[in-house]
């Protein structure tokens, strides 16, 4: 199902409303909310409990309780209003413990309350997370795409976090090979970060999701991105990092990873590289160490595609594409990659990935700030 079919009726915001309401009580927090609904089952039954109740459960105090049963007598109209922006911008919401919700991602001890999609979500698919640096190298960029596209061609899920380098090359590989992909944010949908990859991320949500479990207005700041990484890595049955310098946030979601019993892979680069430091560290305390696709699926048992590319959507494999369409624009001058998709029609993610592949081809040079012009 596309995007643009998932506008909420009246009646599926009511139904993810008790989610938002609670959600919203200070200091609950995701491992709360977690524990409460283990406990009660669905948050409408949680808000309608007696404080005496609530505090007989683990983890809640006196003070919580009272503060879940203020909660409960807030009025509904702002939640509706979010959920009418979230139904107006094609996004859905997804609460804990739904069908629809991530069985993977339900398992973590802290598995985000709400979920908003754009796009379409698998609830049972099988994922990889790929991560690493933003200032990628070219080696790093480089297998971050070609380890992606060979995944997302075995139908396996790519999972990333829209940033620049190894993120974006990570989804565009996986958009070349005609897979699906996912993005999470550390923002709200209605604030994509960061700017120049919302073509990208309107390419992803058309055959995986662009997904996050902030408010849909909320700001790209500091401290949403270790609470995305762990969703990133909670999505998926491993995290494979391709370049990371030693404080890299990376390596943030690698050890969230192996918090959560999950596989961590890393890339080994270049010993005197700093920007292989955090890969080589993890590599020193027990990551499998990985070349290619391969080594990630043997180590996670994977024989044959489990999830595989949906049949009705068909996409030409990028690689196989007519470039004279692309050639004929590009100039000596560099030309930004916006202009570049005004002037073919192509879609972000397969123009990015057919750039990619023609600069590893040595076809055309790439220049700071997503310029581009022939070789």
């Amino acid at each position: 199902m596309q995007a643009d079919l998932h506008h909420m009726s009246e009646k599926d915001g009511r139904e993810i409303l008790p989610w938002l309401k609670l959600q919203a009580t200070p200091g609950i927090g995701a491992l709360r909310f977690a524990r409460l609904i283990e406990k009660l089952k669905h948050p409408a039954r949680v808000l309608n409990t007696p404080e005496e109740t609530l505090s007989a459960i683990s983890g809640i105090s006196s003070r919580m309780a009272a503060a879940i049963r203020d909660t409960a007598r807030l009025p509904d109209a702002p939640f509706l209003r979010e959920i009418r922006m979230a139904g107006d911008q094609g996004v859905h919401l997804i609460g804990l413990g739904m069908e629809a919700y991530p069985e993977l991602l339900s398992k973590i001890p802290d598995p985000p309350p709400v979920l908003y999609v754009r796009g379409q979500l698998l609830p049972d698919a099988v994922a990889v997370a790929i991560v690493g640096s933003r200032n990628a190298t070219r080696y790093g960029r480089d297998h971050a795409f070609s380890i992606a596209s060979e995944l997302a061609a075995s139908g396996i899920v790519v999972v990333s976090g829209l940033a620049r380098g190894i993120d974006a090359a990570a989804h565009e590989g996986a958009l070349a090979a005609g897979g699906v992909t996912i993005a999470v944010l550390g923002s709200g949908l209605s604030r994509i970060y960061p700017g120049e990859h919302r073509r990208l991320a309107q390419s992803i949500a058309a055959s995986g999701a662009v997904i996050s479990s902030f408010a849909m207005e909320t700001l790209p700041d500091a401290p949403n991105f270790p609470a995305r990484n762990r969703i990133i890595s909670g999505l998926c049955l491993g995290t494979a990092v391709m370049e990371a310098a030693d404080r890299s946030g990376s390596l943030i979601t690698a050890r969230m990873a192996g918090e959560q019993g999950r596989d961590v892979f890393a890339l080994p680069g270049n010993v005197r590289s700093m920007k292989s430091a955090g890969t080589h560290r993890l590599l020193r305390e027990g990551a499998c160490l990985i070349e290619n696709a391969a080594d990630i699926m043997n180590e996670l048992g994977i024989q044959k595609p489990h999830v595989s590319v949906r049949p009705h959507e068909k996409k030409e494999n990028l690689l196989a594409m007519d470039e004279s369409g692309v050639f004929k624009v590009l100039e000596a001058d560099p030309i930004h990659i916006d202009e570049l998709a005004q002037r073919t029609g192509m879609a972000a993610g397969p123009l990015s990935a057919l750039l990619f592949t023609l600069e590893l081809q040595g076809k055309i040079l790439q220049y700071p700030g997503k310029y581009f012009a022939k070789s």
